[in-house]
């Protein structure tokens, strides 16, 4: 949603860039060029092209659902205090759980109801996915079945056309559709994408007329223009809420006339163009296509004439115009990629550095928002930092001291840190360690999108009686810890504090010995 959001807007951006253009800078733009631009338009509806607006990537599932939670619950049998198996919570199992351990379960239980009743809120991103796929699907529904029923309520009338109108016709250059003539019909179209076909109005018209409204279709035919207005009604579908949608196709179907018209002009003299012009005058009192029917037609909407009209009369080649067109499509096309949203690939990188680091002190240096760390293999010992147990004046961590063992001791707290990556080689090749017995080896409070991957830390292999745990959570959001080995005290490798969206996958958890 957030990255069609980001189309819309830089489609929109593009979308009145363009009618400034045509209406107050280059007011002489040639109708082929305006109608060829509206089709770049409708590319940066749906291709999210790079640019300076990123697109949000998306939410990785583990960390937007709720993960199956399991307990590591005691063996009494095995004696040697390592916890390979984790026992899933149940009626039989809670009464050797801890007292803690259970309320969280409990908690984590009222969470995933809530988290189920919450999909309903308005404010759930679900709810705006559904409501703009009904709207999408409704709106390309109503034109296509718009479509079929008018064309089959055509087809029941179709006829082989007249032999006057068929030699006409015949004599015209080039590969052309199948034709027919229709009672039904009080306009010419042509209609189709696979198989197109033109029809005309089975009444008279003289051979002048007939040829310029061939020709015109003809026109249409060999630039696909069909295809094209489909396209804009497969766009308008998927930003049917933006108003702009909506004017984009109306002026795609003007220009696509105006640009028919000019393109025919090149070849007449003045002779014929007032033949045409007098042919769009007599069409001009027809009725109009329903409305949702996508098709190529010659004639025109009463004030649409007077533009068609005046285009013909005063039509000519000059450097001039070209000059204005190329200016136009280069402007359009620069802005176009300055307006559009990054790939999520892209925006990653630009929003993420990635920074590698091979000993503690440059570890510590390296923490901050939005930052990946790259731990090379080996052993990060705490103790071992330049400022540890100071007073450090860094934002993002502090040493907190403890007490234990008779004498004072620190543990290092990252606090307030948003979209922080601690990647390791390894399990067992990047190992960060605590000399503290009585300190966790790692605690983050207010951090969001929190990501540990790829290491093992716990305490070092000094005896001594230990108490502390290996990362300690506190008011921290989108956590998630993979493929890591935590060996803590007391097999407490991660307490969380009012903290939401955890997930723990494919690591162990043991204890020091």
């Amino acid at each position: 949603m957030r990255t069609l959001l980001t189309l819309t807007l830089s489609g929109s951006a593009l979308s009145l860039l363009l009618l400034a253009l045509r209406y107050l800078v280059l007011k002489k733009m040639p109708s082929t060029v305006y109608y060829y631009a509206w089709l770049l338009v409708l590319l940066r509806f749906v291709l999210p092209l790079p640019g300076l607006v990123p697109a949000v990537a998306g939410t990785p599932a583990s960390a937007s659902e709720p993960a199956s939670v399991s307990y590591t619950v005691p063996d009494a049998d095995r004696g040697d205090g390592l916890l390979t198996e984790p026992a899933i919570i149940s009626p039989d199992a809670r009464e050797v759980l801890p007292v803690a351990e259970q309320a969280a379960a409990e908690s984590f239980t009222e969470q995933s109801s809530a988290g189920r009743s919450s999909m309903i809120r308005w404010n759930s991103p679900m709810l705006w996915l559904l409501l703009w796929a009904v709207g999408a699907v409704a709106v390309f529904a109503y034109t296509v079945v718009s479509y079929l029923r008018f064309t089959r309520s055509l087809r029941r009338r179709f006829r082989e056309p007249e032999p006057e109108v068929r030699s006409i016709y015949d004599s015209l250059p080039g590969r052309k559709p199948a034709l027919y003539s229709c009672r039904a019909l009080k306009t010419p179209l042509m209609c189709g994408v696979f198989h197109p076909c033109i029809l005309v109005p089975d009444r008279p018209c003289d051979a002048e007329q007939l040829t310029n409204i061939l020709r015109h279709e003809l026109m249409h035919y060999r630039r696909r223009d069909p295809l094209f207005k489909w396209f804009a009604v497969l766009v308008l579908s998927l930003h049917w809420f933006n108003p702009l949608a909506w004017l984009v196709r109306r002026e795609l179907s003007r220009s696509c006339e105006l640009s028919c018209d000019e393109m025919l002009l090149r070849s007449m003299n003045r002779a014929q163009k007032e033949s045409y012009g007098n042919t769009l005058l007599n069409m001009a009192a027809s009725a109009a296509l329903p409305v949702g029917v996508v098709a190529t037609t010659f004639s025109t909407e009463k004030k649409n004439l007077k533009e068609r009209l005046e285009q013909i009369m005063h039509y000519k080649k000059n450097r001039a115009r070209m000059l204005a067109a190329m200016l136009a499509l280069v402007l359009l096309v620069g802005c176009g990629i300055i307006a559009g949203p990054a790939s999520a690939a892209a925006s990653a990188e630009t929003t993420d550095s990635v920074v590698r680091v091979s000993n503690i002190d440059e570890l510590l240096a390296a923490i901050a928002p939005n930052t990946v760390i790259e731990l090379a293999a080996g052993e990060y010992n705490l103790s071992t930092a330049s400022d540890y147990g100071e007073d450090t004046h860094s934002s993002c961590y502090s040493w907190n001291g403890v007490w234990g063992e008779g004498e004072s001791n620190a543990e290092l707290v990252i606090h307030n840190v948003d979209g922080l990556t601690l990647r390791g080689a390894g399990p067992g090749e990047t190992t960060i360690t605590a000399v503290p017995r009585y300190a966790n080896v790692i605690t983050f409070i207010g951090c969001q999108n929190l990501t540990v991957s790829n290491l093992t830390a716990g305490h070092t292999k000094e005896p001594g009686f230990c108490t502390g745990g290996v990362l300690r959570l506190e008011s921290c959001a989108d956590v998630s810890i993979d493929a890591c080995g935590l060996f803590g005290c007391g097999t407490v490798g991660v307490q969380a504090l009012d903290c939401s969206k955890l997930s723990v996958t494919a690591s162990e958890i043991y204890e020091c010995s």
